[in-house]
């Protein structure tokens, strides 16, 4: 059959007519479209064509990854802001009542609409200076806000330092943002796995690990396992954010950094397949 030709504008029915076709079998009348054959092939090849015409192309798709990570980024803004303070001021009250856990004030909403218009600016491709200087604000605007959360009180507590961790990438991206866009170094590359490895990987794991023990009863303390994959997890980030900022030997620091973040979740896995498939360690339902 021809090939289908793409419109210049998308209509959803004259879309489906034009596919119709795409796969028919002129024998028993009915379809087949089955992996990477003939059917499967033209209707990428449609769905590319018709892309291109809307003027949809591949920065379009860079556009998008940008879009998720950035709607990831801000909830870890407004929940860590809430809940990493919060925590952190449960368990030091027990463990180092001297140490008094505080935001300053107004720091919350001035790091939030920080991070809104940096990532706003990113995302629009504004000019260098802009971005840059937004995420240098959005950087620093996020550290004033953990000034007074005790961080160094919770380096003896895994549970609670994978949270100031987690937060401490977010800064780690912007601030690799604002140095590309303002000094060329390190690269863009860089602000993105801080952001992703880095903030998303430990954001994840932390709430995980700590809502699976507070949840089935347990108490609120990392297994030596969980501290490992804490380590695993940061460990993986590092490589992942230094292998793109020294642009050499590439391949060994993403495979290096595959094999830590794998490590890090196969350890998750272990350990909490039996905490979440077994009852309530304190007899409660649930």
């Amino acid at each position: 059959m021809a090939a289908v030709q793409a419109p210049a504008t998308l209509d959803a029915v004259a879309a489906l007519a034009e596919l119709a076709p795409v796969g028919a079998d002129p024998v028993r009348g009915g379809w087949s479209r089955h992996l990477l054959d003939g059917a499967d092939r033209e209707m990428r090849a449609w769905f590319v064509r018709t892309a291109e015409a809307l003027g949809l192309t591949g920065d379009t798709a860079a556009l998008g990854v940008r879009l998720g990570v950035y709607a990831f980024i801000v909830l870890i803004a407004i929940i860590s802001g809430r809940i990493t303070p919060m925590f952190t001021a449960n368990v030091l009250r027990m463990t180092a009542p001297d140490a008094v856990v505080s935001t300053p004030r107004h720091a919350q909403p001035i790091a939030f609409a920080a991070v809104l218009a940096a990532a706003a600016a990113h995302l629009a491709e504004g000019p260098d200076t802009l971005t840059g200087g937004l995420a240098l604000a959005a950087a620093l605007a996020l550290l004033w806000r953990m000034s007074g959360w005790q961080t160094a009180h919770t380096l003896r507590l895994p549970i609670l330092w994978i949270l100031h961790t987690a937060n401490l990438w977010v800064i780690a991206g912007f601030a690799c943002l604002a140095g590309s866009k303002l000094a060329g170094w390190p690269t863009e590359d860089a602000a993105l796995h801080a952001l992703t490895a880095g903030a998303m990987g430990s954001a994840i794991l932390a709430v995980m690990t700590r809502a699976g023990l507070g949840h089935t009863g347990r108490p609120i303390d990392a297994p030596k396992p969980i501290a490992a994959a804490y380590f695993l997890i940061t460990a993986a980030a590092l490589v992942r954010v230094f292998g793109v900022a020294t642009g050499e030997y590439y391949l060994p620091f993403v495979f290096g950094s595959a094999v830590l973040w794998a490590l890090a979740y196969a350890l998750f896995t272990l350990v909490y397949v039996s905490v979440l498939t077994q009852p309530r360690a304190d007899g409660r339902p649930g």
